[in-house]
């Protein structure tokens, strides 16, 4: 069983019990395992909002060990953060009051839970702002406390935790699961149609200009976190997430708040294997065009199954030598995903040109623009690919043919798909169900793990 898995069972065998003495307005012992993360697990509260939606509690362990003096279970009204000079460096403090007016100081020294607790502060703030936009999951009030956001000690370790709204829906992932190609994994392609792609890279792209807006970086953008929910695609999972640096003054927050949020706690590069931009893994800050380069490569995966510049020839997965990654590299990315796709190259270069090496020719805006054309018709979404049906059957047995003519020449074969039945299957009805998504109300994973990869580290070598 891994970490959050296990997590997921003590938060839940703990929280059995201590039924008999938690407050009666604290129902945490109500509370169901839905999903975990890197950090914490998601828990079914049991209420509903207004509009129906299902509310669950989304914990995070902030202390990795027993704080001495903790309570077995104690809820607080309030946290302040602090941050002192201590002995051996800089020391977070977390000032609490609980609901009868006593005060605990609980001292953060362990960098790991320093780091916790920063992504936890980012995260919260950042879902704050993202309150009222369509493309990411919501943070609520919790109907019995009237907050959206509770710290509590539980045997002597200290959580915090988010109300949220339920989100039902696939993840992108269930979409293109993982296959085995020799000691590889790959995406398998083929299983999104054209038009059901361009919803959710339009969706996506304008969730990553909403970003850019606000000033917020996503940090780990990847399949696991792009769900398909409401007739649309939303980000998210937003414990990686950053603020850019001028704007966390802007916040209103305390001003040690702000400090512990701007300090760069771990020289450890944060994300996933594969969609970290190039530069992310030369050591230089996130931002949103490194952002823009994990959805690229996202969106290339789906398409061809495999992660951009990445030699799957070789036993071991290597990136290119990450430094020496140029335009000719990208050229050849292009070509290689155009050959092997029936997609229109005027759609493909502006979704390809997210993983371009230079992070200026990363252009949202672009791709926003095309996928728009595209989902209302202005556009073609494939290119020189007819179907027939031979024999001229249309109903019984039907033997179906296909006649293809690429234009362009490259040492990658060109993987046709066969249709059958009119365009009309591919025609936009804004509507995931009709689109063949077949959404379901089933437990979700809204947090998924991440990996830390060291910063020294270069070329990055993958292995599986």
């Amino acid at each position: 069983m891994n970490n959050n898995n296990r997590l997921c069972g003590e938060l839940s065998q703990k929280t059995q019990e201590l039924e008999q003495i938690l407050p009666a307005s604290y129902h945490l012992h109500n509370l169901g395992v839905i999903g975990s993360g890197g950090f914490g697990a998601i828990f079914d509260s049991g209420y509903i909002t207004e509009e129906g939606r299902r509310i669950v509690r989304k914990i995070d362990k902030i202390s990795s060990n027993p704080i001495e003096g903790g309570d077995d279970f104690k809820l607080f009204k309030s946290v302040e953060y602090e941050l002192k000079q201590g002995k051996k460096g800089p020391e977070y403090h977390l000032i609490c009051e609980d609901y009868s007016g006593n005060v605990k100081d609980i001292s953060i020294t362990n960098r790991r839970d320093a780091s916790r607790l920063q992504k936890g502060v980012s995260q919260y703030e950042a879902l704050r702002k993202l309150r009222g936009e369509r493309n990411f999951q919501q943070i609520i009030n919790n109907p019995e406390t009237k907050m959206d956001r509770q710290f509590f000690f539980l045997d002597s370790n200290f959580y915090v935790e988010f109300s949220a709204e339920y989100l039902p829906g696939e993840t992108l992932r269930s979409k293109m699961p993982l296959i085995k190609r020799g000691s590889h994994s790959v995406a398998q392609t083929g299983l999104i149609n054209p038009s059901q792609l361009m919803r959710v890279v339009h969706d996506i792209s304008k969730a990553q200009k909403i970003l850019r807006k606000k000033r917020i970086i996503h940090g780990d953008i990847k399949p696991e976190n792009i769900l398909l929910s409401d007739n649309n695609s939303k980000l998210i999972d937003f414990g990686n997430a950053e603020f850019y640096r001028n704007e966390i003054e802007n916040l209103g927050l305390p001003k040690d708040t702000m400090r512990l949020m701007n300090e760069r706690i771990s020289d450890d590069i944060t994300g996933t294997l594969g969609l970290l931009a190039p530069e992310i893994l030369q050591g230089a800050l996130a931002t949103h065009r490194s952002d823009a380069y994990s959805a690229g490569a996202m969106y290339i995966q789906g398409l061809v199954g495999e992660l951009p510049y990445l030699d799957y020839s070789k036993k071991e997965m290597f990136y290119l030598g990450i430094q020496d990654v140029n335009s000719n590299d990208f050229e050849r990315l292009f070509q290689k995903v155009l050959s092997r796709t029936d997609y229109n190259g005027d759609i493909l270069r502006p979704l390809v040109s997210l993983c371009h090496p230079n992070p200026k020719k990363r252009e949202i805006s672009e791709v926003i623009e095309i996928t728009e054309r595209a989902i209302e018709g202005k556009i073609p979404l494939q290119r020189n690919v007819r179907v027939y049906v031979a024999g001229n059957k249309i109903f019984g047995n039907q033997e179906y043919g296909i006649e293809s003519k690429e234009d362009t020449v490259s040492e990658y074969p060109v993987l046709t798909t066969v249709t059958s039945g009119s365009s009309s299957e591919y025609a936009d009805t804004g509507s995931f169900e009709s689109q063949g998504f077949h959404v379901e109300e089933k437990s979700t994973p809204l947090l998924q793990s991440t990996r830390a990869l060291p910063k020294s580290r270069r070329p990055v070598l993958i292995t599986n």
